[in-house]
């Protein structure tokens, strides 16, 4: 096992539904609770055994306290009433609130609660705001796939325990990648300093696009020229995964500028998720993937052109009060490889920590896109139970480079 950790706060103390849509109450002491709440691990409960200081911490048999969702959101409220049972497919749309279940729409778009679902657009210092849905209960079998469509991270907070056994999909659900050659070059890939560089074009040369960055940098597109230019990938994004944003997509190929254009377009990267459980959040068998795509080969047509970059892995945080990662559950946020020139040369592999140390996308080759930069995973949780072996890489390795534990106390 990586890691496995027991720590707990007030158990014995029951947890209060108290406000809005997401209300909680926060708390710094009993003086900024309401007269009837005592403050318990920075939340207003009502009082009990371990709230008055009695049998603090956990005994044989006793559950740990529940922890408290970092943005604050609480789906056990009493007007949030509906659950999720998808047989086969299930969308979340992080910009309208709507979702489809098997086809068919069981949440309208809008905020607040529609068929006893809430919805809330969640504000993040210095990031994009979260699509936050909240949902009495989830039941992914493993027959189900869960995605997600929007322009921003979607978040969803379910009361209960949760058992993945489907498939979580994200892949490509970031920022689209930059479009190949335009005339003067490709296009940057999305996501600020993180979007991979534009291809180059030029009457005797043409580069790659950069591949997109996350938690290191993305692979550079290179040169058909020896020693010619080249171009940077996509910029970390720091060392944290939050706040929660999408990655860079890969920048477009260059082409030659006396040819028809024909540089690959760069691939997207994987979309940002939070999900938080109540109480237990398990994955035995299933997967939450969200790779960074492969960026598309430079040359259609048979014309000169580079590749584009590849698009970076995605971000995923899952956070409950209890977290158990199962050797057989998938959790993958590799990048994507940069796109072929044509000249022949394959792109730049995406991020998968070969060393062990680093996770940034591979330099491209001869005109040939780099490689995005793997993605992130944050695990927050009072007992974690997690498998190295979940975390995997291009080559079946175990890579946990790019995942963050805390352990709550």
């Amino acid at each position: 096992m990586l890691f496995v950790s027991v720590l707990a706060l007030g158990a014995g103390a029951s947890l209060v539904a108290c406000g809005g849509l997401f209300g909680i109450i926060a708390c710094e002491g009993d003086d900024t609770c309401p007269s009837d709440l005592v403050c318990v691990a920075e939340r207003c409960v009502a009082p009990g055994p371990a709230a008055e200081g009695e049998g603090e911490g956990e005994g044989e048999g006793e559950a740990p306290v529940l922890l408290t969702s970092t943005f604050r959101v609480d789906p056990c409220l009493a007007d949030v009433t509906g659950s999720l049972a998808p047989a086969s497919t299930l969308e979340f749309n992080g910009d309208t609130g709507a979702i489809v279940s098997d086809g068919v729409e069981v949440r309208a778009a809008g905020a607040g609660v529609a068929g006893g679902i809430g919805f809330a657009r969640v504000t993040q210092v210095d990031g994009p705001e979260i699509g936050m849905f909240s949902t009495a209960g989830l039941s992914l079998g493993s027959a189900a796939t869960v995605t997600m469509a929007g322009t921003v991270p979607v978040g969803l907070a379910v009361c209960g325990d949760v058992d993945l056994a489907g498939v979580v999909e994200l892949s490509g659900r970031g920022f689209p990648g930059g479009a190949g050659d335009s005339g003067a070059g490709g296009v940057e890939g999305g996501g600020a300093l993180m979007g991979g560089s534009q291809g180059v074009s030029d009457p005797s040369e043409f580069t790659g696009g950069g591949g997109g960055g996350n938690i290191d940098d993305g692979g550079r597109g290179s040169s058909t020229q020896f020693q010619g230019s080249r171009v940077d990938g996509g910029n970390t994004g720091g060392d944290s995964l939050l706040p929660l944003r999408f990655p860079g997509s890969g920048g477009g190929g260059g082409a030659l500028t006396t040819d028809p254009r024909a540089g690959g377009a760069g691939g997207a990267s994987g979309g940002s998720l939070y999900l938080y459980v109540s109480g237990a959040l398990g994955c035995s068998t299933g997967s939450l993937q969200s790779r960074g795509l492969r960026g598309v080969d430079g040359g259609a047509g048979g014309e000169f052109g580079g590749g584009g970059g590849g698009g970076a892995g995605g971000s995923i945080f899952l956070e409950g009060t209890s977290v158990a990662i199962g050797a057989d559950c998938l959790v993958d946020t590799r990048g994507g490889a940069g796109g072929g020139s044509s000249t022949g040369q394959d792109g730049g592999l995406g991020g998968f920590a070969a060393d062990g140390f680093s996770c940034g996308g591979l330099d491209g080759v001869d005109g040939a896109g780099g490689g995005g930069a793997c993605g992130r995973v944050r695990i927050r949780g009072r007992v974690l139970s997690l498998t190295e072996a979940a975390f995997i890489s291009p080559f079946l390795v175990p890579d946990t480079s790019g995942v963050e534990v805390v352990d709550v106390p």
